[in-house]
């Protein structure tokens, strides 16, 4: 579980999010639109999936507080979860897994509605900042794209590759992923061009790689 966020707030959260998690995936998919590009999955079957999850996490919330003896009609299920945590802690056999299962779902639905801007810039359309998403990889909300942040660098790389700059001898390791010591071979052997403030030509460091 997330250290930061203790379980009260987890619940708390739960029961604010369920009528704007159901009415986004009402309204329109929220389930991983890149990956579904990447996975060749049509907008139809994204949407699906999407209700379907929603359906599946919504579910485990009420099988969990239904266990605390809620029953429809007593208001929304994670609300009832966190009013009955005193109880629960001391009698619920099955607490640290609902603490787990909860958690989880807590991730997944803050990723769509509170998404976490990263530092990367989205090599494909370049205008947007890339969110992390909760399973966990990174997505651009302006053209689709996800990748893992491995796939992120190296698509970075190749967007670079082209570029006709002049970068320090540590921004083209760092870009390259090149250590020093191999940058020197490389221009040594006459494969990098320089310059006399040492700088080096980024996309000969990036194709010698």
């Amino acid at each position: 579980m997330d250290n930061t966020t203790p379980f009260e707030l987890v619940c708390a959260r739960l029961d604010e999010w369920e009528p704007e998690m159901v009415m986004k995936t009402a309204s329109q998919s929220v389930s991983q639109p890149a990956v579904a590009i990447r996975q060749s999955v049509s907008p139809v079957e994204c949407s699906v999936m999407s209700r379907e999850r929603l359906a599946e996490q919504l579910g485990l919330i009420r099988a969990y507080a239904v266990a605390l003896g809620w029953q429809f009609g007593d208001g929304r299920a994670a609300g009832w979860i966190a009013s009955r945590l005193d109880v629960a802690r001391k009698t619920f056999p099955d607490y640290g897994r609902m603490v787990e299962d909860l958690d989880r779902i807590y991730r997944a639905w803050r990723a769509v509605l509170e998404p976490v801007v990263s530092a990367h810039t989205c090599p494909i359309c370049l205008s947007e900042r890339l969110e992390y998403h909760a399973n966990g990889g990174l997505v651009c909300r302006g053209c689709d794209y996800y990748g893992t942040t491995e796939q992120v660098r190296v698509a970075v790389v190749w967007r670079l590759a082209g570029a006709r700059v002049w970068v320090s001898r540590g921004q083209a390791c760092a870009v390259a992923g090149v250590s020093r010591a191999a940058l020197r071979k490389r221009i040594q052997r006459g494969q990098v061009k320089t310059q006399p403030d040492g700088r080096v030509w980024l996309a000969d460091v990036i194709k010698a790689r």
